[in-house]
């Protein structure tokens, strides 16, 4: 879909229009073993310009696969997941040039659930996924995250939602909580940083080509807190705090540290 209009004024409205330059398919298949999990998957994007809407003509096949064992308390889970893009993109929206893709992505998790207490499971966790080293080659390796979520792994989105599964390398920890019947939380600690230094940070646009700034995009806390008083109820409060790391800071950013919180209530019937 074409959300419009592209640049509203003066309380213009507009239908958004469907348009098919953009073409995008894929299975999936999910097979469950007595040990775990096991999935495999390939997704096709095809993408065309408009007039209305620039984009950098990718044509590419994502496959790879995700294997989860079963959780149980008093033991040990361990969960891995890669992916793997090839075809060809252009090096810009405004380039006509095509540049071979070739780029891949991976996650690892180890977590422990715990038999008693309130502390459910904590988990190390850890994402790479390729940045593109040399914008003056004939190639695109920048790990394209394609559609869906974010909020699983990188924290809250909406207005926030400063990473994506793109040019970012993230170790991290993550514990979740039952305190108390009907309530339950998680806490996550991250830190972030750009897989390669030559490339930019996607959600922000901030670009050093030589590299000199570093890595360093920094380090979130996020926590959140959920509260079920019955069957159709929810209650959802969230935070996250980014300490902002050296990168965007020897660029000039005045961005400086982030806090985000947000409430929701969801009803169910």
């Amino acid at each position: 879909m074409i959300r419009l209009p592209l640049l509203p004024r003066d309380n213009e409205h507009a239908w958004d229009r469907q348009r098919s330059d953009i073409r995008f398919a894929g299975v999936h298949i999910d097979h469950r073993l007595p040990w775990g999990r096991v999935e495999a998957f390939a997704y096709d994007l095809d993408e065309s310009d408009v007039p209305e809407l620039p984009t950098r003509d990718r044509d590419i096949v994502t496959f790879g696969g995700r294997y989860a064992s079963g959780r149980s308390a008093g033991a040990f889970d361990v969960e891995v997941e890669f992916a793997w893009q090839t075809g060809t993109a252009r090096s810009s929206v405004l380039s006509s040039r095509d540049l071979d893709h070739e780029a891949g992505f991976a996650h690892v998790e180890i977590g422990y659930s715990f038999p008693v207490g309130w502390l459910d499971r904590i988990a190390f966790q850890y994402d790479y996924a390729d940045g593109d080293d040399d914008p003056l080659d004939n190639e695109s390796n920048r790990f394209f995250t394609l559609f869906g979520a974010r909020r699983f792994d990188f924290g809250p989105t909406g207005i926030y939602g400063p990473f994506a599964r793109s040019n970012l390398s993230s170790p991290g920890l993550r514990a979740t909580f039952s305190p108390a019947e009907h309530i339950g939380g998680m806490v996550a600690l991250r830190d972030y940083r750009l897989a390669s230094a030559t490339d930019s940070w996607t959600t922000s646009g901030l670009r050093d080509h030589t590299g000199r700034s570093g890595k360093d995009l920094g380090t979130q806390l996020e926590l959140r807190l959920r509260w079920d008083p019955n069957e159709t109820w929810r209650v959802e409060f969230g935070a996250a705090f980014l300490d902002q790391g050296s990168f965007p800071e020897s660029l000039g950013s005045r961005a400086g540290d982030s806090t985000y919180g947000y409430l929701q209530t969801r009803l169910s019937f």
